[in-house]
């Protein structure tokens, strides 16, 4: 008896489309962070434009139907966790009975001579936080005034706030006339995407007019709405401002930037090369940048990896 042929059967397509490899890249980039997103969550990061809410569902569907994706709770993720929904979900709770606290000390820090908005940054903009979470803001100053602010700040937080960086933590100012950030990337463009506006909307409008490449990331990306309607007036402030206004505000402004600047370079020049410590450390009139452990280079890194990760685990190309 001569052998039967045996059947053919179609091999199964498990090729990404365009569609399905924004999905994933999304999900690798929360990965980073072991959050796990919710499909319309996914939908505003997605680096697509045009893609309808029943597209995105068909993608997350197949995505998990071939094992690239798994659904974790009500969210998804590229690891197969549930802890992830649950931690996710304590994160959450946490960040919002965080912000009217966060909301308060904004509106505090925009009593400082100088300051012109300020927005809640860091874990607490994703609406997330853990017990070890920082408040952190993202200020924007009046030109020619930055480093008396940020000197201003440190000696708040070196001398009445006894060094905490718990609640009062400014790393990162630019002044009214630089809006544009220097540094295009995922990461930047998150920053942007999820920064929470508390004072001076106009301003805020100017920032995000100012760094519209951000849409080559997010297509879909949309400005958040500010915290407060109405700016509040502060009586001490502008008579502040006049005092320094002259003379001694720019020699303050000065010599504020020349001893931050040897500061960083002392402590942590030799610990960094070149280009990464540009980055992590800027100290220019314009802006100022304080990130000890250059988080920016390492969530790139980590991105990078995972998506090679991804594309030797199971044989594609993430298009």
């Amino acid at each position: 008896m001569s052998a039967q042929p045996l059947p053919q059967y179609p091999t199964p397509d498990f090729s990404l489309s365009p569609e399905e490899s924004a999905i994933v890249r999304v999900a690798l980039y929360g990965h980073i962070f072991r959050y796990p997103l919710r499909a319309e969550e996914i939908g505003h990061r997605i680096g697509l434009a045009g893609v309808s809410d029943r597209q995105r569902q068909t993608c997350l569907d197949s995505l998990c139907a071939k094992g690239y994706l798994y659904r974790v709770g009500e969210f998804y993720s590229p690891e197969n966790d549930p802890d992830l929904a649950e931690r996710r979900t304590h994160g959450n709770q946490l960040a919002e009975s965080k912000l009217d606290l966060a909301h308060r000390i904004a509106r505090l820090i925009h009593l400082f001579p100088y300051v012109r908005s300020v927005m809640v940054s860091g874990s607490l903009s994703k609406d997330y936080m853990d017990e070890k979470s920082d408040l952190d803001y993202f200020v924007i100053t009046r030109a020619g005034r930055l480093w008396l602010v940020k000197a201003a700040m440190v000696f708040i937080k070196r001398v009445i706030l006894l060094g905490s960086y718990k609640y009062f933590c400014v790393n990162y100012l630019i002044d009214e006339e630089h809006l544009e950030l220097e540094e295009k990337n995922q990461f930047t463009a998150t920053e942007l995407l999820t920064v929470i506006p508390i004072t001076n909307e106009a301003l805020y409008q100017r920032f995000w007019e100012a760094n519209l490449w951000l849409k080559e990331v997010y297509p879909q990306a949309q400005p958040r709405q500010t915290a407060r309607d109405r700016e509040p007036r502060y009586v001490l402030k502008p008579l502040l401002e006049w005092l320094l206004g002259g003379r001694l505000g720019r020699w303050i402004d000065q010599r504020s930037m020349r001893t931050f600047q040897r500061r960083a370079d002392r402590n942590y020049k030799a610990n960094y090369a070149e280009k990464d410590y540009k980055v992590a450390f800027k100290s220019k009139k314009h802006v100022s940048k304080y990130h000890e452990k250059n988080f920016q280079r390492r969530v790139m890194d980590r991105y990078e990896e995972l998506q090679r990760q991804f594309e030797d685990q199971h044989g594609v190309a993430l298009s």
